[in-house]
Order: C-alpha cells, then structure tokens, then sequence
C-alpha cells in the first residue's frame, strides 16, 4: 500500500499512524512517501517487492532522491540543482540497470521522503514513537522512525537501484518552512 500521509492538524507521526492501521497483515508493508515525491517507473511497487523479498528482516528501506539534506539518501550533490526531469529520469533508469538488487546499510537517520516499513515493525515501534512525537508536529517524525528502528536492532537499508524525485522546496530553498512545522 503506498500512502502519503498528511494532517490537516499538523500532527503527521497520527497521520503514519491512521494510514498503518489500515494494513491488517502484521507481515504487509506499507511505502510512506512525501506528497512532494515521484517514482521514475510504473511499476515501482514490482521494484519495491523484489527487495522485500530479498531482505525480509529489514527495519525500514529507503532509496536514494535528487534533493534532501541527508548524505546517505543523496544520489549526488549535483542533482541538487537540476531541474531536468529528464536527466533525473536518465539517472534513474541507470540505476535500476546497474545496481538491481543492491542495498546499502545506513546507520543514521534518514529522511522520511520514502519510507517502507512492515505493520509489525510499526507495532514495536509505535508506542515509544507516540511519546516521543507527544508534543512535535510535522518536523522529526523520520528521524525519530529511524533514531528507535536502530535502537531497537532494526536494520535500515537504501535500494540502490530506485531513485525517487523529491521537489524538497527546490524554488523556495532548502530553508523555507512555511506549514512545516
């Protein structure tokens, strides 16, 4: 299932988990991403569902993107400021072709731009990341996902063969937050 949680209320770890609960299979996954994000290919979810299938123990996957702050989910620094659509897409099809299949291991928080995450893990996780989201709104959910998924053993890895566009306030800049907070 892939949502884009949002919340009228600004209270976006409710939104996570008011979509999560809409998944009954403990051992179904949800992908979580941005409402400002893209998949390069249609069949995304048949990309997505190779991985799970090869690395069923992962606490959360992630993939690489053209715009955000954390190093280990930046593709590269130039894509940072390239507004071509088709040469992001030429990266992306690059990288299905040469690294189909491969993943890396990240061992710091990630960005929440896409996250994919199984019911079960989200059930260890929610009640520690409902204390600690308890008075945030929109802003530190990902990395408070990702601070209790490493604490707790679980494994985070990028698929390294997808590339997701992220728009990550291209015009505005990087620093401008309005309705994000």
């Amino acid at each position: 299932m892939v949502l884009s949680p949002y919340s009228f209320e600004g209270r976006l770890f409710n939104a996570y988990d008011q979509y999560m609960s809409l998944i009954k299979n403990p051992d179904d996954w949800a992908v979580f991403t941005d409402g400002d994000t893209l998949f390069f290919h249609s069949d995304f979810g048949h990309l997505i569902r190779e991985y799970i299938d090869s690395y069923p123990d992962t606490g959360m996957f992630t993939c690489y993107t053209n715009r955000i702050g954390t190093g280990s989910q930046l593709y590269d620094n130039k894509l940072m400021e390239i507004d071509s659509i088709k040469y992001n897409f030429l990266i992306a099809d690059h990288l299905r072709r040469e690294r189909k299949g491969k993943i890396t291991q990240i061992n710091s928080p990630v960005s929440g731009f896409f996250m994919v995450i199984k019911r079960k893990t989200w059930a260890e996780i929610k009640n520690e990341l409902k204390l600690v989201m308890k008075n945030k709104r929109l802003l530190g959910v990902d990395y408070a996902i990702s601070n209790i998924l490493m604490q707790k053993g679980f494994v985070i890895r990028r698929m390294d063969a997808v590339l997701m566009l992220h728009y990550y306030r291209f015009v505005e800049g990087t620093s401008f937050n309005r309705g994000l907070t």
